[in-house]
């Protein structure tokens, strides 16, 4: 049959308690929101799984490498970084070209 993985934090924690530990398996997130990403983090700490966490070094992600066992940041020169924040945030795509006058 087919197999649907729980959605939703409440539903993953319970189903990793009650059922069986398909969601832990799943190695990679992608596209979540950083709050969501701490708490499947969270779930697998609270079940013994060590947390390796690669990404940006822009300022969302900070909270997200502080709770990981071990954390990889990455910084590339050649990402343009915006005036008024200091490069705190990644461009957007499809920027106005006002938005672009901005970058440094």
């Amino acid at each position: 049959g087919q197999v649907v993985l729980p959605s939703g934090i409440p539903n993953i924690r319970r189903h990793v308690k009650e059922v069986d530990n398909v969601p832990l398996l799943v190695s990679l997130y992608s596209k979540a929101t950083p709050w969501r990403v701490q708490q499947m983090m969270g779930i697998l700490q609270e079940n013994v799984e060590v947390v390796t966490c690669v990404g940006s070094a822009l300022r969302p992600n900070f909270e997200t490498f502080r709770q990981a066992n071990i954390s990889v940041s990455v910084l590339v020169d050649a990402v343009p970084q915006c005036r008024r924040c200091l490069g705190r945030r990644e461009p957007r795509p499809g920027q106005l070209q006002a938005d672009h006058d901005l970058l440094v």
